[in-house]
């Protein structure tokens, strides 16, 4: 459970620092936006490769999924974002493909992901979200599912600063 607490605050920490409002900056792919104007821009990714160590996950029933090391492979991706004149701003990206992940306890396991994330926000309320699933056979037979779903939002009130709303749900 520490685990789960660890990623949660983690990932609202990421949040909230992404839902600050600052000035708006162009994906990778994209050109800049121009302050005051709309903006429209997608961006379509394949064949992208990503690997990084992930740390050992407690799940809610007590299961652990391991460490080690993961690696995505990106089939299909698509990332959007709209800025309106007043600064407004919504993006979603999907992204899903191929993985290999190797634990700690030597099992390679192959399988498919699917993330996805959401954000919109403008000068009182903001709201940021993700979700992702891993689905992977080991080596010695063994399954690997890994479903996340983090949500972060926050609203203004008429007498100032308003209400905070974060939940995490990890299921494996």
């Amino acid at each position: 459970m520490r685990k789960v607490l660890s990623v949660a605050i983690a990932v609202a920490l990421v949040a909230i620092f992404a839902i600050v409002p600052v000035q708006a900056q162009a994906p990778p792919g994209c050109p800049p936006p121009v302050p005051g104007q709309s903006y429209n821009c997608t961006v379509h990714l394949n064949n992208v490769t990503m690997g990084f160590p992930v740390a050992p996950i407690v799940c809610p029933d007590g299961s652990t999924v391991p460490g080690g090391f993961l690696i995505l492979t990106v089939a299909n991706g698509v990332f959007h974002i709209t800025i309106n004149t007043a600064g407004d701003e919504w993006d979603t990206g999907t992204i899903e493909g191929g993985l290999v992940f190797v634990s700690s306890a030597g099992i390679t396991y192959t399988g498919h992901f699917v993330q996805w994330f959401g954000d919109s926000f403008n000068n009182q309320n903001a709201v940021s979200q993700f979700t992702a699933t891993y689905v992977a056979t080991g080596s010695d037979g063994s399954r690997l599912l890994l479903h996340m779903d983090f949500h972060l939002g926050s609203s203004a009130t008429s007498s100032g600063p308003g209400e905070i709303v974060f939940f995490a749900k990890i299921t494996c």
